[in-house]
């Protein structure tokens, strides 16, 4: 006969081996550990959902606007998936390497920034152009770390590619200013 663990249940009994009113007990105590699970589930659906679309997609995806039946993105998992999400969509439909080259061109747009920045006439321009890099390294971070389950949701948006125009229009405004920067330079 195999023995239980004896860290399990902290010294309780399963129900079905206890007697009277003991099994009550047992119920109780362990009812909120169940609550607590579909709290936290229903808390990260979106989440989990997105991950399930990023995991879906594979090594290249399953192709541009595909109108599958067992796509996250047509099944409607992700409520509005244009807005924080959409990096979830983008590794479904182009996989593993359709995400890596978005991250790519995040990350060399920063870093062209930073390069602006050096090269500034001003130190206002070089506080600038340093900080908005900064801006689009961090923001994309955070979405990137939303959308995989790595961090909780705060509503940022993907640099250039969400669809929030307050969020894309302050960006474009900004690359306009770090490319007048860099137009004027030493």
């Amino acid at each position: 006969m195999p023995q239980a663990d004896s860290s399990q249940n902290a010294g309780q009994t399963p129900p079905d081996q206890q007697a009277g009113d003991g099994s009550q007990t047992y119920y109780q105590e362990n009812s909120w550990q169940q609550n607590y699970q579909q709290d936290a589930y229903q808390q990260s659906w979106q989440q989990q959902n997105s991950i399930m679309a990023i995991g879906s997609g594979g090594l290249f995806g399953k192709g541009l606007y595909n109108e599958g039946a067992f796509s996250v993105k047509n099944g409607n998992y992700i409520p509005e998936p244009q807005t924080d999400f959409i990096m979830a969509i983008l590794g479904e439909e182009l996989g593993f390497c359709g995400s890596a080259a978005v991250i790519f061109l995040l990350f060399l747009t920063a870093l062209l920034c930073q390069k602006v920045g050096c090269r500034a006439n001003s130190y206002a321009g070089k506080l600038f152009c340093t900080g908005y890099g900064f801006l689009i390294a961090v923001q994309g971070f955070v979405n990137l770390g939303v959308v995989s389950g790595l961090l909780p949701n705060t509503g940022l948006t993907l640099p250039f590619v969400s669809y929030g125009l307050s969020s894309l229009c302050s960006l474009f405004l900004g690359a306009g200013v770090v490319l007048n920067i860099g137009i004027n330079r030493r």
